[in-house]
């Protein structure tokens, strides 16, 4: 759940006094979650710590904090749009505050996804809709700004940017995501381009997940897991170094059965239902219990079994407007990938405009809800309901 600043107690205890360690971005100073805290409580009080100090109207999200000198920073939506925060570590005062970009977030769900990051100077905040911004610690002034898709032709997933800044020596490194900077370096003080780290095979969408570094091998490297797959680019000159999973339908195990070729009785309406509204744990079907009325679960359920079962209608048919569905209109050029007409091991640069648009579709958006709808397969993904 959301963080709700505007009324949550950001309840530091004794241990956040200024000569407590710092905690400078997203899990800490090293990404580990390993705090170097010392002299901590090895119980708490029956009646919990002390509270210190109490913060309030600093908007909703899922923001973290970073904490560092005399403030601490963080990030929430309020009428005005996204905004940048630092409160006095010591009163819980707001000191200061900065515009990222506009509210909102995908996915339905409101509010900024990114903890700040900070090396005492300047404090690095994303918004969700990719807006990069460095401000000066001491008084919150805007240094420089960038823009993910204005400026790197970036691409996020459904979930919208989600990463916390990674803050390394005199660089500052982020993931636009799309073909041409996945990652990229940034000269921290002025924004300057170090260098652009692209996938040699194609493109990519930005994870949910943040950069963290590794020394592999004597190599220096930026490790992130991106939408298909965990990717790494040399600290030095943003090459890519290696890639594991490629695509996501891939690892999806069992694969979905072919509602084409399956017989109505190997698949009872009361399954269906049960897979709907309960999911299939290591599957792509999500649980929908909590999304849909059960009125609705049992509408999806005779859907499939009226619409695949009975009438042997292709998996895409739902995906139009004269079914119901406008907002699946877009998805239309996925389809080929959908049902497997066009592989998705075919190399990008041999797909038309619209065929690389719909490959990005599929494997960023499509594949979420239901993998390849197209492909065969029995396991325990339908079985009978005993």
């Amino acid at each position: 759940m959301p963080r709700l600043l505007a009324s949550l107690a950001l309840a530091l205890t004794l241990a956040f006094a200024l000569s407590a360690a710092d905690w400078p971005t997203f899990r800490g100073a090293d990404r580990t979650d390993v705090s170097k805290e010392t002299g901590l409580l090895a119980k708490w009080p029956a009646d919990g710590p002390p509270l210190t100090w109490k913060a309030t109207g600093l908007g909703v999200g899922f923001s973290s904090v970073a904490v560092m000198g005399d403030k601490v920073y963080t990030l929430g939506d309020v009428d005005k749009g996204c905004m940048l925060f630092a409160v006095d570590r010591k009163s819980g005062q707001k000191r200061w505050e900065l515009k990222v970009g506009p509210s909102g977030g995908g996915g339905g769900y409101v509010g900024p996804r990114c903890t700040p990051s900070t090396d005492g100077t300047n404090v690095y905040a994303l918004g969700y809709a990719g807006d990069l911004v460095c401000a000066a610690a001491k008084d919150g002034k805007e240094v420089w700004r960038k823009n993910f898709a204005k400026d790197f032709k970036g691409r996020a997933g459904g979930w919208s940017y989600s990463e916390s800044p990674l803050v390394d020596g005199d660089k500052l490194i982020v993931t636009p995501g799309g073909s041409k900077a996945a990652v990229v370096a940034l000269n921290k003080k002025t924004g300057a381009v170090a260098w652009s780290g692209a996938i040699p095979d194609g493109d990519d969408s930005a994870g949910y997940s943040s950069v963290v570094v590794g020394n592999l091998g004597g190599t220096k490297q930026y490790i992130t897991l991106m939408a298909n797959g965990l990717v790494s680019f040399d600290a030095k000159d943003g090459k890519m170094l290696w890639r594991y999973g490629t695509v996501a339908a891939a690892a999806l195990q069992p694969r979905p059965r072919n509602f084409q070729t399956t017989a109505r009785s190997a698949l009872p309406l009361p399954r269906i239902t049960q897979v709907v509204r309960d999911g299939i744990a290591g599957t792509a079907m999500r649980p929908f219990a909590k999304v849909l009325t059960a009125a609705e679960i049992d509408a999806v359920a005779r859907f499939i079994d009226s619409e695949f079962l009975q009438k042997r209608a292709r998996n895409t048919r739902y995906h139009t407007d004269e079914n119901g569905w406008p907002d699946h209109q877009r998805y239309r050029v996925a389809y080929p990938f959908v049902l497997g007409d066009i592989p998705l091991s075919r190399a990008m640069d041999t797909l038309s405009a619209d065929e690389q648009r719909g490959r990005r579709l599929f494997v960023t958006n499509c594949i979420t809800c239901h993998d390849r709808g197209g492909a065969d397969g029995g396991g325990p993904v339908w079985s009978r309901v005993n």
